[in-house]
């Protein structure tokens, strides 16, 4: 039945009354007019006139019907009467319910006539049944056609704002925000739908409920009770067909947003995206077999592979697998979805566009849910006899073991090392697993700990000065964080103290630098002692010097070489030595320590006096003179600073003046220098002003003249029975100066242990010039052979 009004109700539609035939027949009134078999009654009658037509055609039909299934309904005509007027009465009472669809023309079949619905009446009857109807009878008609008026201004309302948000579809751009607050509105009113579900086909089209759901998932509520409304419906998404009368699958759907907001409403949506034959593909590629593994919905998974989807598909923009995305985050199903996928051919091998692989997937995670994940994983893999690489590198270089020890997480990091994950493997930045371990400020959960005891019980050797394209060790990045404990730890485990990065910053460096309240440097030179380790004092950086002095508990303390303090300040050749020198002895003179040993030798017997000269530092000498230095102690090999000046020191300026320097200040100190000392080799200072293997060199004039001033012997021979003269013959580079000098001193004859003089030495290296000098000077030229050209 239809209703059908030239007057407007209120609303957007305007009503038709019509009667659909139940039984069949062909009677009709005079004035109406037959389409298609519906009886159309003229609106110009009035409501009784109708239902006096439509009784007497009911009460024909039902009377010819009865007539042939009642053959025998004899007996008074009142009783026929009463039954023929309970069927009538049901005909026009129920009547449009049979064949009535649920629309705008079916809440005014009941309007009209002021009939309330049959869901009504029935909940109606069921709360006055067995009541006394004269008690409740007026109460609950105004109960029932209460609820009817909020049921009918309920749709009209619905029905408003279905036919706003239809008409805004014209100008999406310049309307948007009108279609939101719309999609607002009706999200609002199917809160509390609790009437009959309307056919959302019969109001919208199907890309536009698809436009629904999707902007659902966009706007801020909560989709899923709306979502859950147009799946209760009884909505269904169907593909488009192509020319071919295949099926689209080129399309962005409702569950690729809602997935991609991270939002929990993916299950209801495949409810209503229900096809699984047809796998739905967004623009990068991702799919919603990739989607149903992410949000782990194992029957929807089941559903797809039964129908042949491939396990291993790739997404095209990333190239993630199905085992990427199951494997991302930990759903409740999710270790269902991840056996349905090995088991059904899925690799666990598979990396994407950036080289990594399902396991790098949940390395990233910190919750132990991922921990029981991966030990699922390895257990399917397992049973399958499947490999899991677990040192595959992606392309920054990571392995799995680096990605868990960056995200800390305990359980998984042992898991990845009972599964061979190799503690040492480096990334593309040159940083091992320990790197990571030590670039977090706190290793409150004891991850380094835990890696060192792994490596000892399993017997594997944990590099711990590995450096980085930055040069750092994982001393260098516990420094940096400040953290004691694993500090501590690295240097009692064998970390080297005195590894510069590529800025040559040594860990003595980074403590300098950094404000010291939690004692880091005293830390530091505590364990160093204690383990008899040598820290390097670099010169330039004033404050490392001072922190590297103050903190040692004893600066007579040498390490395992025998160094103290003293030496590593003279084992660089910076001229601001001399600065920090003098800072060592002003903290050491505000201590009032005892005297302060500057002659204690390192295990080549070497004073700090001797390093000084060597490099030539003029202050730090004289520092160290004046505090006391023995300017005679050699080494065990000999060598006395003298003679470390008359090595080392090439400059002919720099030589002498440091010489002079040498002799003045002993001089005034009224030390004695040996100037005639020899090493072990029978060298003295003047032998090694020429022992020094550089052709270039052509010997220091004003340095000899010096020595020879100051009474060297300039006729010792070394272990060898050359003398200096021997050595000036034996090159033919040597300097006039030196030959007009060293004839007139030295003893000519002298023979050597190769049993050549000084002359034959300067005939067998054709040196004419020095021949010449040698004769003037009455050198011996008996049984001289001149080399011939052999």
């Amino acid at each position: 039945m239809i209703v059908e009004s030239r007057r407007g109700l209120r609303g957007p539609s305007i009503y038709t009354l019509s009667f659909y035939t139940v039984f069949g027949g062909d009677e009709r009134s005079a004035p109406a007019r037959t389409h298609g078999g519906r009886d159309n009654i003229n609106a110009r009658l009035r409501f009784d006139q109708h239902l006096r037509i439509v009784s007497e055609k009911a009460a024909r039909v039902a009377g010819s019907a009865l007539a042939k299934i009642m053959p025998n309904t004899g007996g008074s005509r009142s009783s026929r009467r009463e039954l023929y007027a309970h069927v009538i009465d049901s005909i026009l009472l129920y009547g449009a319910l049979i064949s009535a669809r649920p629309h705008v023309s079916y809440d005014a079949t009941y309007v009209i006539p002021g009939v309330p619905p049959l869901a009504l009446l029935a909940d109606e009857r069921a709360r006055i049944y067995q009541r006394r109807p004269e008690d409740v009878k007026e109460e609950e008609r105004r109960e029932t056609l209460s609820k009817w008026q909020d049921r009918v201004a309920f749709s009209a309302s619905f029905a408003y704002h279905y036919q706003r948000l239809l008409g805004c579809a014209g100008s999406y751009q310049a309307r948007l925000q009108e279609r939101h607050d719309l999609l607002l509105r009706l999200y609002h009113l199917t809160l509390d739908w609790e009437v009959q579900l309307p056919n959302l086909l019969d109001v919208f089209r199907a890309e536009e409920i698809d436009w629904l759901l999707s902007e659902a998932t966009r706007i801020p509520i909560n989709p899923l009770d709306f979502i859950k409304f147009v799946a209760r419906t009884g909505f269904k998404d169907e593909p488009k067909l192509d020319e071919a009368g295949k099926p689209i699958s080129r399309r962005v759907t409702a569950v690729h947003i809602a997935s991609a907001s991270r939002l929990n409403v993916v299950r209801d949506l495949f409810e209503i995206y229900h096809r699984f034959d047809v796998n739905f593909t967004c623009e990068r590629g991702v799919t919603h077999f990739h989607l149903a593994c992410e949000f782990g919905l194992d029957d929807v998974v089941e559903k797809f592979l039964d129908l042949g989807q491939d396990p291993n598909l790739l997404v095209k923009d990333t190239g993630d697998s199905p085992l990427h995305f199951a494997m991302a985050i930990n759903y409740d199903d999710t270790t269902k979805v991840v056996e349905l996928l090995l088991r059904r051919g899925a690799s666990p091998n598979l990396a994407n566009n950036a080289g990594q692989t399902p396991l790098h997937n949940f390395s990233i995670h910190t919750d132990d849910d991922h921990v029981d994940l991966a030990k699922f994983f390895f257990k399917i893999c397992d049973d399958l006899r499947q490999m899991v690489r677990v040192n595959i590198k992606d392309k920054s270089g990571r392995a799995p073991l680096h990605w868990v020890v960056k995200c800390r997480n305990k359980k998984l990091v042992e898991l990845l090392l009972k599964r061979s994950a190799k503690p040492n493997f480096i990334d593309k930045d040159g940083s091992t697993p320990l790197h990571y371990i030590c670039k977090k400020v706190n290793d409150d959960d004891g991850l380094a700990k835990m890696l060192f005891k792994f490596c000892d019980e399993n017997h594997r050797r944990l590099r711990l000065d590995v450096q980085n394209k930055l040069g750092n060790t994982p001393l260098h990045e516990a420094l940096e964080c400040g953290d004691k404990k694993v500090v501590e730890l690295l240097l009692r485990r064998g970390a080297s103290s005195n590894l510069a990065n590529a800025k040559g910053s040594t860990p003595l460096h980074i403590i300098s630098k950094k404000d010291d309240s939690q004692g880091l440097a005293e830390l530091f030179f505590e364990i160093c002692d204690d383990l008899g380790q040598t820290v390097w004092v670099d010169g330039r950086d004033k404050k490392a010097g001072r922190i590297a002095i103050e903190k040692r508990r004893d600066q007579n303390l040498a390490n395992d070489a025998g160094e103290t303090p003293l030496h590593l300040i003279m084992y660089d050749d910076n001229d601001d030595d001399d600065d920090l020198v003098e800072m060592f002895f002003e903290i050491w003179d505000e201590r009032r320590q005892t005297t302060a040993q500057v002659d204690v030798p390192n295990k080549w017997g070497s004073a700090p006096l001797l390093y000084a000269t060597l490099w030539g530092n003029k202050k730090v000498v004289e520092k160290l003179l004046r505090r006391g230095a023995n300017a005679n102690l050699a080494n065990y090999g000999g060598q006395t600073p003298l003679q470390s000046i008359c090595l080392y020191i090439r400059d002919e300026d720099d030589g002498a003046a440091m010489a002079k320097l040498f002799f003045d200040i002993c001089d005034e100190l009224q030390l004695k220098v040996q100037v005639n000392a020899v090493d072990k080799f029978g060298n003295t200072a003047l032998h090694k002003v020429f022992y020094y293997p550089d052709d270039r060199f052509t010997g220091n004039p004003r340095l000899i003249e010096l020595l020879l001033r100051r009474g060297a012997n300039p006729n010792l021979v070394n272990e060898e029975g050359m003398t200096p003269l021997h050595m000036i013959c034996k090159t033919a580079r040597s300097r006039d100066e030196l030959l007009e000098m060293f004839p007139r001193l030295a003893q000519l004859d002298v023979v050597d242990k190769l049993g050549r003089t000084p002359l034959r030495w300067a005939v067998e290296n054709l040196v004419p010039r020095v021949v010449d000098i040698l004769l003037d000077y009455g050198g011996r030229s008996v049984e001289l052979r001149f080399p011939n050209r052999e």
